[in-house]
């Protein structure tokens, strides 16, 4: 068998250094002569695309800088394998200083505060790239200029400054692009007259990105001589890019978070306002039907009952029923007056937790409600120990109006039986208070909290219609519940809850 050499030119069957080196001075060629002018004319004219476009293009841009990179390290690795191992040196010298750069950067990113971070960073770019300027811009919101929040210029950090985009290298940038010109960037954007100024020859420039490919800003560094455009700078610039960006959301972030709370401080002050205002008035309130209102109806049934008691017998029959109409009305009326009173004080009354035993504080109020005499006929059940925390005067009044109602609404049976027991539910104490009494109608279960609102007739039950208005109040001021469940004829079952941190609330 003859072994026949391929032809020197074949690029599949060349030896690998001529054809490695071959391929790469190609691509070289088509890159810079066809593809970079192309693309350069369609940047230059970038103002009149689509946002779509515009991402279309910058992913194009993209690509392409990865193709420059790819072919700039396979330069490299031609250089390595002919023996020339002096750029590959210097490229592992500059890798390694950029590596001990990062580093230090990550410490300084969780130990100083915003501020101090970014001229750190400007500092450090200035530093890492040789190069005299250095800035982070935030692009403001009509999105044609930009200003800076740091730059360092001539050795140190200088004032922020502001300019607009139009004609420039930043502009390019903000559009997803990055920009690495190593020379001769005033002639390819003559329109800038901040680099004519600053002397600026080479500019490398990446976007502060979002997760969502939105725009924040910019990180720029810029030199009056030539940069060199190698694997590290480009790469070590989106690094830098990256890092600033999340700070810069984090800022945002924060002063969103603060005039968000300087806001709701805001609304707070004048929420207080508005309570103690309210309170001034409930406080006129209560001394106007104390004084004003109680007193002239007290005189009213103080007079009526001498009437009965003087002249009862020289009335008719028929101007007697009409006066104890007069009676009960005034002492209905006087029952209404000391209802909203105790109903408006509750959420005055300061509040004083403890330990409170509702078994027990039940067990006293029945003996109040239903004397010795009146017990015949009436099974109580009050499950022992029901221990939880609050305030004793008022769930005395909660549980009070409850158990005047059980046994008020259960009046017309022969055996009343009212229960008051506790049950566990996704770990949540429950208590409940059961009658066997004429129900309700679920329907209208809205209206049992709402003062003045009453399922029943005044004839059928007596009642001012505050008495569950103030049991709700009593559990709202103890960040509990309360709930009912009935049909009619079947009894009601009221449930309420009393939060352990209720102090906290």
């Amino acid at each position: 068998m003859i072994n026949k050499e391929p032809p020197p030119d074949s690029i599949g069957n060349a030896p690998v250094g001529k054809s490695s080196d071959k391929l790469v001075s190609i691509l070289r060629h088509m890159l810079s002569g066809d593809l970079l002018p192309a693309l350069d004319t369609l940047n230059g004219h970038k103002q009149g695309l689509s946002p779509e476009q515009l991402y279309d293009l910058s992913c194009v841009n993209g690509v392409v800088e990865r193709m420059e990179l790819v072919l700039r390290q396979s330069s490299q690795l031609i250089a390595f394998a002919e023996g020339n191992c002096e750029s590959a040196d210097i490229e592992l010298e500059e890798l390694i200083r950029v590596e001990h750069v990062l580093h230090a950067l990550t410490h300084a990113s969780t130990t100083m505060r915003s501020n101090e971070f970014f001229r750190h960073c400007v500092k450090t770019l200035a530093e890492l790239y040789h190069c005299k300027y250095a800035l982070i811009s935030i692009l403001n919101p009509e999105r044609k200029s930009v200003h800076t929040i740091a730059v360092w210029a001539g050795a140190k950090i200088v004032d922020n400054i502001e300019y607009d985009l139009d004609g420039t290298p930043c502009g390019d940038v903000i559009c997803l692009k990055k920009v690495m010109i190593d020379r001769g960037v005033a002639k390819r954007y003559p329109q800038d007259q901040l680099l004519v100024d600053m002397g600026v020859d080479s500019y490398f420039g990446a976007p502060l990105m979002t997760t969502d490919q939105g725009i924040l800003g910019l990180v720029v560094v810029m030199d009056s001589g030539p940069m060199q455009v190698s694997q590290w700078t480009s790469s070590a610039l989106s690094i830098f890019a990256a890092r600033i960006a999340g700070e810069v959301l984090r800022c945002q972030a924060l002063d969103e978070l603060e005039a968000l709370n300087a806001q709701l401080e805001q609304k707070v002050v004048q929420r207080t306002r508005d309570i103690e205002v309210r309170n001034q008035e409930l406080k006129a309130f209560n001394y106007s039907v104390s004084h004003d209102l109680r007193a002239p109806v007290r005189t009213i049934n103080s007079f009526m009952q001498i009437v009965f008691e003087d002249y009862g017998e020289e009335f008719s029959e028929g101007a007697r029923i009409e006066l104890q109409r007069i009676q009960r009305a005034g002492y209905r009326l006087n029952d209404i007056i000391n209802s909203l009173l105790n109903l408006s004080r509750i959420s005055q009354k300061e509040m004083r937790f403890r330990e409170v035993n509702l078994s027990k504080l039940a067990e006293g109020l029945i003996k109040d409600i239903l004397p010795n005499e009146e017990q015949q006929g009436v099974e109580i059940d009050i499950e022992s120990d029901l221990v939880t925390t609050g305030d004793e005067s008022l769930l005395k009044i909660a549980l009070s109006n409850l158990l005047d109602n059980a046994l008020k609404y259960s009046q017309n049976n022969t055996d009343i039986k009212i229960k008051l027991s506790s049950q566990m539910k996704n770990s949540e104490k429950i208590f409940c208070i059961q009658d066997n009494g004429v129900g309700f109608n679920m329907d209208y279960s809205g209206q049992l909290f709402q003062p003045f609102k009453r399922l029943h007739t005044e004839k059928e039950f007596s009642g001012t219609g505050i008495g569950l208005a103030t049991v709700k109040r009593v559990f709202d001021c103890h960040n509990g519940q309360i709930w009912a469940e009935s049909s009619p004829g079947n009894g009601a079952s009221f449930y309420f809850t009393l939060p352990v941190n209720a102090e906290s609330g």
